[in-house]
């Protein structure tokens, strides 16, 4: 009886190591930026907000305008997803969904995605030969001083036959909007299928809150020319719980201490 109580005590001080210590939500911004080459060929929409999505823009005619047929937008707690179809912006169409999971705290639970991301440029008229789209987050906070920038790039293009399209997503530690640090970066020449390609960078040791940036450039796309299920996945994470490997280091003693009770057992049988 005795053994089996020290075992279950020692097993379970072991196990409070790997949980993280809580820490309080905090209040992020989640930002997503339009641009091309025109002069006033911005907008920026706030994907936290209520009604007030835009916060800037040029609203009127030319290749700068932007409107868009449906939107739609979730907020539970430090998630927010947000979608749009049939964006129109610079002579391009775009179709795309975005996702931010923000907990400060959680060695696992923070990522920033553009996924299903279809772009299409006019067939005819007037279009900007440049695209840029940038999606930010702010306030992503890792305990662990240690950190690991893991981003995971898709794009297909099989309906592009001229351009270039940049995939970057960027780690911030002084926790800016659309902050530029660390990167990991993809590039392509169109047509092309890249596929799936996974890229990682050793952030070093820092503390404290940081940003997520995901960017898109594309330049020179055709016209009619298209971009199919382009995605980035950015995540933010610790090279190992130390928790964990603490246990894991702690595994021989408890089975050093199981022979020695058993040795102590039979010694008091017998």
């Amino acid at each position: 009886m005795f053994r089996r109580k020290f075992l279950i005590a020692a097993l379970l001080a072991a196990t409070t190591l790997l949980v993280a210590p809580a820490t309080s939500e905090a209040t992020f911004q989640f930002k997503l930026k339009l641009e091309t080459e025109q002069a006033g060929g911005s907008a920026e929409f706030d994907l936290l907000a209520g009604s007030a999505l835009v916060l800037g823009g040029t609203g009127g005619a030319g290749n700068g305008a932007y409107s868009f047929g449906i939107f739609s937008r979730t907020v539970t707690g430090i998630e927010t997803d947000a979608n749009f179809a049939n964006l129109q912006f610079g002579g391009y169409t775009i179709s795309v969904n975005f996702n931010n999971t923000n907990s400060p705290g959680d060695p696992n639970g923070g990522w920033l995605t553009i996924t299903g991301l279809n772009i299409t440029r006019a067939p005819s008229g007037p279009s900007a030969d440049t695209l840029k789209i940038s999606l930010t987050a702010t306030d992503y906070d890792l305990p662990d001083p240690q950190k690991v920038m893991r981003t995971g790039f898709t794009l297909q293009a099989p309906n592009a036959s001229a351009g270039s399209i940049s995939l970057t997503s960027y780690y911030d530690s002084t926790n800016s909007l659309y902050g530029t640090g660390a990167s990991n970066n993809m590039t392509a020449s169109l047509p092309s299928n890249v596929g799936s390609t996974e890229k990682f960078a050793t952030l070093g040791s820092s503390t404290g809150t940081y940003s997520l940036t995901n960017v898109i450039d594309l330049s020179n796309l055709n016209k009619g020319g298209s971009i199919n299920q382009g995605t980035i996945t950015t995540t933010v994470i610790a090279p190992a719980p130390p928790g964990l490997v603490m246990l894991v280091g702690a595994l021989p003693f408890f089975g050093l201490l199981r022979r020695r009770l058993r040795k102590n057992e039979a010694a008091t049988v017998a």
